[in-house]
Protein backbone atom coordinates (compact mmCIF):
# COMPACT_ATOMS: atom_id res chain seq x y z
CA UNK A 1 0.00 0.00 0.00
CA UNK A 2 0.85 3.48 -0.49
CA UNK A 3 -1.18 6.48 0.63
CA UNK A 4 1.29 9.22 0.93
CA UNK A 5 4.85 10.25 -0.02
CA UNK A 6 7.49 12.92 0.07
CA UNK A 7 9.84 14.05 -2.24
CA UNK A 8 12.68 16.33 -1.39
CA UNK A 9 14.75 18.53 -3.36
CA UNK A 10 17.01 15.86 -4.63
CA UNK A 11 14.09 13.76 -5.87
CA UNK A 12 13.05 16.80 -8.27
CA UNK A 13 17.23 17.23 -9.49
CA UNK A 14 17.14 13.06 -9.77
CA UNK A 15 14.61 13.27 -12.26
CA UNK A 16 16.03 16.40 -14.19
CA UNK A 17 18.60 14.01 -14.47
CA UNK A 18 17.14 11.45 -15.77
CA UNK A 19 14.59 12.73 -18.26
CA UNK A 20 15.53 12.90 -21.58
CA UNK A 21 12.95 15.38 -22.30
CA UNK A 22 10.16 18.16 -20.80
CA UNK A 23 12.74 18.60 -17.43
CA UNK A 24 11.54 22.04 -17.22
CA UNK A 25 8.43 20.40 -16.32
CA UNK A 26 10.46 19.63 -12.67
CA UNK A 27 10.51 22.92 -11.81
CA UNK A 28 6.76 23.36 -11.51
CA UNK A 29 6.68 20.62 -9.06
CA UNK A 30 7.07 21.58 -5.34
CA UNK A 31 9.14 19.74 -2.25
CA UNK A 32 7.17 17.84 -0.02
CA UNK A 33 4.12 15.48 1.07
CA UNK A 34 2.05 14.48 -1.38
CA UNK A 35 -1.19 13.10 -1.29
CA UNK A 36 -4.25 11.41 -3.72
CA UNK A 37 -5.57 13.62 -6.34
CA UNK A 38 -2.64 16.08 -6.05
CA UNK A 39 -0.49 16.73 -9.40
CA UNK A 40 2.77 15.24 -9.11
CA UNK A 41 6.35 14.43 -10.62
CA UNK A 42 6.39 11.01 -12.55
CA UNK A 43 8.69 9.83 -15.36
CA UNK A 44 7.49 8.43 -18.36
CA UNK A 45 7.94 7.09 -21.87
CA UNK A 46 7.26 9.16 -24.83
CA UNK A 47 8.74 8.29 -28.53
CA UNK A 48 11.33 5.70 -26.82
CA UNK A 49 12.86 8.41 -24.49
CA UNK A 50 12.05 9.30 -20.96
CA UNK A 51 10.68 12.49 -19.89
CA UNK A 52 9.67 14.41 -17.34
CA UNK A 53 5.80 14.88 -16.32
CA UNK A 54 3.09 16.20 -13.71
CA UNK A 55 0.16 13.81 -13.66
CA UNK A 56 -2.31 13.70 -10.78
CA UNK A 57 -2.41 10.59 -8.28
CA UNK A 58 -5.25 8.26 -8.88
CA UNK A 59 -7.84 6.67 -11.44
CA UNK A 60 -11.20 7.55 -10.70
CA UNK A 61 -13.59 4.53 -9.51
CA UNK A 62 -16.29 3.47 -11.95
CA UNK A 63 -19.12 4.55 -9.38
CA UNK A 64 -17.51 8.21 -9.48
CA UNK A 65 -17.10 7.80 -5.99
CA UNK A 66 -13.10 8.68 -5.12
CA UNK A 67 -10.03 7.48 -6.89
CA UNK A 68 -8.06 4.39 -7.20
CA UNK A 69 -4.53 5.10 -5.80
CA UNK A 70 -2.88 1.93 -5.68
CA UNK A 71 -2.78 -1.26 -7.99
CA UNK A 72 -2.10 -4.97 -6.92
CA UNK A 73 0.93 -6.31 -9.54
CA UNK A 74 -0.38 -9.58 -9.41
CA UNK A 75 -3.69 -8.53 -11.63
CA UNK A 76 -2.82 -5.66 -13.16
CA UNK A 77 -2.69 -8.01 -16.55
CA UNK A 78 -5.79 -8.97 -15.74
CA UNK A 79 -8.48 -6.16 -14.42
CA UNK A 80 -9.85 -4.60 -17.31
CA UNK A 81 -9.34 -1.24 -15.55
CA UNK A 82 -5.55 -1.45 -15.66
CA UNK A 83 -4.60 -3.96 -18.20
CA UNK A 84 -4.32 -1.33 -21.30
CA UNK A 85 -2.41 1.08 -19.24
CA UNK A 86 0.38 -1.73 -17.86
CA UNK A 87 0.91 -2.81 -21.47
CA UNK A 88 1.01 0.81 -22.90
CA UNK A 89 1.38 3.46 -20.56
CA UNK A 90 3.92 2.67 -17.48
CA UNK A 91 5.41 5.27 -15.40
CA UNK A 92 7.68 5.55 -12.12
CA UNK A 93 7.03 8.24 -9.12
CA UNK A 94 9.93 9.26 -7.58
CA UNK A 95 9.83 9.99 -3.81
CA UNK A 96 12.66 10.06 -1.10
CA UNK A 97 9.73 8.44 2.00
CA UNK A 98 5.80 6.98 1.79
CA UNK A 99 3.71 7.47 4.57
CA UNK A 100 1.48 4.00 5.70
CA UNK A 101 -0.66 3.75 8.58
CA UNK A 102 0.10 1.02 10.84
CA UNK A 103 -2.06 -2.09 12.21
CA UNK A 104 -2.81 0.42 15.54
CA UNK A 105 -3.62 3.41 12.67
CA UNK A 106 -0.17 5.19 13.29
CA UNK A 107 1.90 7.12 10.80
CA UNK A 108 4.54 5.41 9.80
CA UNK A 109 7.64 6.67 7.16
CA UNK A 110 9.89 4.18 5.08
CA UNK A 111 12.85 4.60 3.03
CA UNK A 112 15.22 2.19 1.36
CA UNK A 113 18.09 2.84 3.38
CA UNK A 114 21.38 4.70 1.72
CA UNK A 115 19.26 5.63 -1.14
CA UNK A 116 17.66 9.58 -1.61
CA UNK A 117 15.31 8.38 -4.08
CA UNK A 118 13.09 5.50 -4.08
CA UNK A 119 11.46 4.59 -7.26
CA UNK A 120 7.73 3.67 -7.55
CA UNK A 121 6.43 1.64 -10.34
CA UNK A 122 3.16 2.92 -11.56
CA UNK A 123 0.87 2.97 -14.46
CA UNK A 124 -1.20 5.90 -16.09
CA UNK A 125 -3.75 6.96 -18.44
CA UNK A 126 -5.65 9.87 -19.61
CA UNK A 127 -9.22 10.32 -17.77
CA UNK A 128 -11.69 13.37 -18.77
CA UNK A 129 -8.80 15.84 -20.21
CA UNK A 130 -6.47 14.97 -17.24
CA UNK A 131 -3.39 12.70 -17.12
CA UNK A 132 -3.64 10.44 -13.96
CA UNK A 133 -1.22 7.78 -12.13
CA UNK A 134 -1.71 5.33 -9.71
CA UNK A 135 1.33 2.99 -7.67
CA UNK A 136 1.42 -0.50 -8.15
CA UNK A 137 2.00 -2.44 -5.37
CA UNK A 138 2.95 -6.47 -4.21
CA UNK A 139 3.20 -8.18 -1.06
CA UNK A 140 4.81 -7.35 1.87
CA UNK A 141 8.31 -8.00 2.80
CA UNK A 142 9.54 -8.76 6.43
CA UNK A 143 10.81 -5.16 6.54
CA UNK A 144 7.13 -3.97 6.01
CA UNK A 145 5.22 -6.92 7.23
CA UNK A 146 5.40 -5.72 10.84
CA UNK A 147 2.95 -2.57 9.35
CA UNK A 148 1.03 -3.78 6.27
CA UNK A 149 0.47 -6.32 4.30
CA UNK A 150 1.26 -4.46 1.04
CA UNK A 151 4.08 -2.39 -0.03
CA UNK A 152 5.17 -0.13 -3.19
CA UNK A 153 6.81 -2.12 -6.01
CA UNK A 154 10.31 -0.55 -5.84
CA UNK A 155 12.39 -0.26 -8.81
CA UNK A 156 16.36 0.39 -8.71
CA UNK A 157 17.72 3.66 -10.76
CA UNK A 158 19.01 0.79 -12.94
CA UNK A 159 15.21 -0.89 -13.93
CA UNK A 160 13.00 2.45 -15.06
CA UNK A 161 14.06 2.26 -18.88
CA UNK A 162 13.29 -1.34 -19.23
CA UNK A 163 9.92 -0.63 -16.81
CA UNK A 164 8.70 2.65 -18.98
CA UNK A 165 9.74 1.47 -22.02
CA UNK A 166 10.22 -2.07 -22.56
CA UNK A 167 6.59 -3.37 -23.65
CA UNK A 168 7.73 -7.01 -22.81
CA UNK A 169 10.37 -6.84 -20.41
CA UNK A 170 8.17 -4.92 -17.85
CA UNK A 171 6.76 -8.25 -16.94
CA UNK A 172 9.70 -9.57 -15.37
CA UNK A 173 9.74 -7.06 -12.72
CA UNK A 174 6.52 -7.39 -11.63
CA UNK A 175 7.62 -10.10 -9.87
CA UNK A 176 11.07 -8.97 -8.40
CA UNK A 177 12.43 -9.22 -4.77
CA UNK A 178 12.31 -6.43 -2.98
CA UNK A 179 14.43 -4.12 -1.16
CA UNK A 180 14.65 -4.05 2.88
CA UNK A 181 13.03 -0.74 4.06
CA UNK A 182 13.83 1.39 6.95
CA UNK A 183 11.15 2.22 9.10
CA UNK A 184 10.40 5.05 11.69
CA UNK A 185 7.31 6.76 13.48
CA UNK A 186 7.80 10.57 13.25
CA UNK A 187 7.71 10.63 16.73
CA UNK A 188 10.47 8.55 17.23
CA UNK A 189 12.19 10.80 14.96
CA UNK A 190 11.49 14.31 17.03
CA UNK A 191 12.48 12.85 20.17
CA UNK A 192 16.19 12.16 19.01
CA UNK A 193 16.40 15.67 19.07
Amino acid sequence: MCARYEISPFVIEKVKALAESRAEVCDEIAEGEYRPSRQALVLAGQDGSLTAAAMSWGYPRWDGKGLIINARSETILEKRSFRQSALRTRCVVPASTFFEWDYSREPVLFNVPEQPVMFLAGIWDHFGGEDRFTILTVEANDSMRPYHDRMPLILEESEIRRWILDDEGFRALLQKEMPRLHAWKETEQLSMF
